[in-house]
């Protein structure tokens, strides 16, 4: 029998190894190519983001840029085995031309997303977000608070 079955006990520190990796790849691939960070990423030089198991890369729409991505990919998929799934995964564009997005997703062989999305309950923008963007997250956490005070609170407490 070959690999690990779900809920194997070391999954999660392998998965932490393999994430590990593919960090230390991205970085420096992106060292070596004179990457283009995204004009809000450039003074923190934030390339990309991981969360749980999913993973956000951050840069300039330029061909230099996003070809970083699939060569570390490449890389990536040969020294792990582990390979994403490009079916699953989106690309978004905020401010690029919708002919050079298209450019973009077939070179990298991705689904154009359009924004705004929700992740983790969370609507994503291109901009900064309002009070109306936040109204789902902010009747969630007051429904959790309103919910917990119902619970730790005496009944004379609650009455």
């Amino acid at each position: 029998m070959r690999g690990l079955r779900r809920g194997e006990p070391i999954s999660p520190y392998l998965f932490l190894i393999d994430m590990t990796t593919l960090s230390m790849l991205l970085n420096c691939k992106i060292k070596e190519n004179g990457f283009d960070y995204h004009p809000k990423c450039h003074k923190l030089e934030i390339s990309y983001l991981m969360f749980a198991d999913d993973f956000f890369f951050i840069a300039a729409a330029t061909t230099k840029s996003l070809k970083v991505f699939p060569d570390v990919l490449d890389i990536f998929s040969k020294v792990s085995g582990l390979r994403p799934n490009l079916e699953k995964s989106e690309i978004f564009f905020a401010n690029v031309n919708p002919q050079v997005a298209q450019h973009f997703c077939a070179m990298l062989g991705m689904e154009l997303g359009s924004l705004p999305v929700r992740y983790l309950g969370i609507t994503l923008l291109s901009s900064k977000p309002s009070i109306i963007d936040c109204k789902v997250l902010i009747d969630k956490t007051h429904a959790k608070i309103l919910s917990w005070s119902n619970k730790v609170l005496s009944y004379g407490g609650r009455l």
